[in-house]
This record gives C-alpha cells, sequence and structure tokens, in this order.
C-alpha cells in the first residue's frame, strides 16, 4: 500500500490496536508516493519515547504519519526529513496528538515543515524546539481546524516559509498559547 517505510499499522480489527516504540534508530525510511516515511499509525493508540528519525521521505509526514490515531510522542528527533505536501515531519488527521520534549531541525514540506495537523480532537505541543525547518508555503508548524489546542513552551529558530516562518493557526476552536513559545 505504501504505508509507512518501516512500519504501518493499519486497524482492520474491532479493537484498537496498541503500538509502542521506545529506543530507536530509523534511518533512511521513505515511503514511495504514500504517508508515513518511516512510521504511520491509522486507527491505533500509539505511544514513542526517545526515538530518532533521519533522512526520511513520504508524499506526507515524511517520518511520521497519524490518521485518526491517539497519539502520545516523547523525546523524538526528526532532522532531514523531507515530504514533497505537508508534515515535513509529521503528518497528523484526526484523533488527538500530544508531542514534548521533541526536535525538529532541518526538514521541509509545502506546508507545515514540521508538523502538519488537521481536524484533531486535541493537540498539546510542550518544551519542543523547531530549528531550520523549511516550508514552501507556510509555516514550520501548520494546524488546521483543531478542536482543541495547548501550545506551550516551544523554541523556533531560523525556520523559513513563504508566509508565516513559524506557526500558522487557523480555526483552531479552544486554543491555549503561552508566552514561552
Amino acid at each position: 500500500s505504501g504505508y509507512g517505510g518501516a512500519i504501518a499499522c493499519e486497524n482492520q480489527l474491532t479493537f484498537k490496536p496498541r503500538l509502542r516504540i521506545i529506543n530507536s534508530l530509523f534511518d533512511g525510511d521513505k515511503s514511495v508516493n504514500n504517508a508515513g516515511g518511516a512510521i504511520f499509525a491509522q486507527l491505533t493508540e500509539f505511544n514513542a519515547t526517545n526515538i530518532s528519525i533521519h533522512n526520511s521521505n513520504a508524499r506526507v509526514g515524511s517520518a511520521v504519519a497519524l490518521i485518526d490515531s491517539i497519539s502520545q510522542l516523547n523525546d523524538l528527533t526528526i532532522v532531514n526529513s523531507t515530504a514533497a505536501s505537508e508534515g515535513g515531519a509529521i503528518f497528523a488527521l484526526y484523533g488527538e496528538l500530544s508531542l514534548t520534549h521533541s526536535i525538529f531541525e532541518n526538514n521541509s514540506a509545502n506546508y507545515g515543515s514540521a508538523i502538519f495537523a488537521n481536524a484533531l480532537k486535541k493537540l498539546v505541543l510542550t518544551n519542543n524546539y523547531f530549528s531550520n525547518n523549511h516550508a514552501d508555503q507556510f509555516g514550520c508548524v501548520y494546524l488546521l481546524a483543531i478542536d482543541d489546542a495547548i501550545i506551550d513552551l516551544n523554541i523556533y529558530d531560523d525556520n523559513t516559509a513563504l508566509d508565516d516562518n513559524d506557526f500558522v493557526n487557523t480555526n483552531v476552536f479552544n486554543l491555549f498559547i503561552s508566552d514561552g513559545n
């Protein structure tokens, strides 16, 4: 199917599967013409801690693509990854995403050079570092139609885009952004 260059977890069961990845390195993974260069999770409870993803490539979500999943990601390092369309590092559609203590460097995409999130029920981005990411169109972090979001204590350093270098917020319905950003 072309999903997940290294790992694909697609739910076709009556229960929600769980995927847990810890202390792992992914290097040079590709999803040919599709989603999740290294990891693809759909309708899954996904937890990841202390993983590094380098040099990944996909159409969307060059490192990680999350579709209608409940995801908690901690201590990720994603560098030198490229998406042809959205999500230079992470693409998230529907579901929930909590992302903390992570580093995004030298990633690129058309929209959301580090993160592209659309129609999530809940999004938490805290204590992350975004540096030298490039979007052809909009922002390092691109949020679209998020129900509830907390954006706190993130650092944006030397990211570039045609418009809005660091952070693009479009229709986030309940948004908290602290002065730590």
